[in-house]
C-alpha cells in the first residue's frame, strides 16, 4: 500500500508518518509513506499508483479542495482515497463531490488514523465482499467493487455492473437490499440501490456516477441520504 501525507505543517505530517508506520509494522503490512509539504510539491510529485492521501483542506499555497478536485477532474484518478484534514468540522458536507474516504478533525488521535488504514484492507482486501445471487439454476458471485446499481423493474431486479454489463434475476430489489452492508449500498429510489462507492456527486435531488450515469433521489429516501452523508464523517 501507497500513503501520501500533505499539510504544511511538518509536526502534523510527522505525527501522520509515525502512526502509519508503527500500524504498519504491529499489522504486519507493507506500507510506503510519501511526505510533502505543499499543494504545488504534491501535485508534481504525487504518484499515480498512491492508494491513499491524507490531505490537510487550508495549505498556504493553494487549498485541499483544488487539489482534490485536481486529481479527480484533470488527472481522472478515482482510485485514490482521499482524507481531508481540517480543524474546521464545517467544511465536510462540501466535499462530498471530490468523494473523501473521511474527514479528520485536528486535533485527531492514532486510532482516528489508524481505522482509517484498517477500513482500507477491509475494503479492498477482504475475501467475502461479494454478492451473491440465483438467476434459474445457477448460482453468481459479483464483487461489491463491481457493482455500480440495482435497478428494480416490475419482477426483475438489473444489477449493472461498472464494465457495463446488466445481469437479470427474479427478485425484489427489498430482498437484495436485505443481503447487502448498507454503509456501501444506499437505497435512493423504491427502483434504485446505489453502490456508495461508484457515486461521483451527491446533489439534492440526484446523483452523478463515475461512468457518467446520473440517478434520481426520491423525496421518500432525501433526508435519509442527508443523514448517511453527514454520519459518514462522524464514524
Amino acid at each position: 500500500m501507497k500513503i501520501a501525507v500533505c499539510d504544511d505543517d511538518k509536526t502534523i505530517c510527522g505525527y501522520i508518518e509515525k502512526i502509519i508506520l508503527n500500524y504498519a509494522y504491529r499489522a504486519g503490512y507493507k506500507i510506503n509513506v510519501d511526505v510533502f509539504f505543499s499543494g504545488s510539491e504534491l501535485i508534481r510529485q504525487v504518484e499515480e499508483d498512491t492508494d491513499m492521501l491524507f490531505l490537510d483542506i487550508e495549505l498556504k499555497d493553494t487549498t485541499g479542495v483544488v487539489i482534490g478536485n485536481f486529481l479527480r477532474k484533470e488527472r481522472n484518478n478515482r482510485k485514490i482515497d482521499i482524507v481531508f484534514i481540517s480543524a474546521h468540522p464545517e467544511y465536510a458536507l462540501d466535499l462530498f463531490k471530490i468523494r473523501p474516504v473521511d474527514f479528520l478533525i485536528k486535533p485527531f488521535k492514532e486510532t482516528d488514523v489508524e481505522n482509517i488504514i484498517k477500513e482500507y484492507y477491509t475494503k479492498y482486501h477482504s475475501d467475502e465482499e461479494y454478492y451473491q445471487f440465483k438467476n434459474g439454476n445457477s448460482v453468481g458471485r459479483i464483487l461489491y467493487k463491481d457493482i455500480l446499481y440495482f435497478s428494480s423493474d416490475l419482477r426483475k431486479v438489473k444489477l449493472h455492473k461498472t464494465d457495463g454489463t446488466i445481469i437479470e434475476m427474479y427478485a425484489k430489489l427489498d430482498e437484495v437490499a436485505k443481503k447487502l452492508p448498507e454503509k456501501i449500498f444506499w437505497r435512493i429510489h423504491k427502483s434504485y440501490l446505489v453502490n456508495v462507492r461508484h457515486v461521483e456527486m451527491f446533489r439534492f435531488d440526484g446523483l452523478a456516477l463515475y461512468n457518467g450515469e446520473k440517478l434520481m433521489v426520491s423525496k421518500t429516501y432525501r433526508q435519509d441520504v442527508r443523514m448517511k452523508l453527514m454520519s459518514e464523517n462522524d464514524d
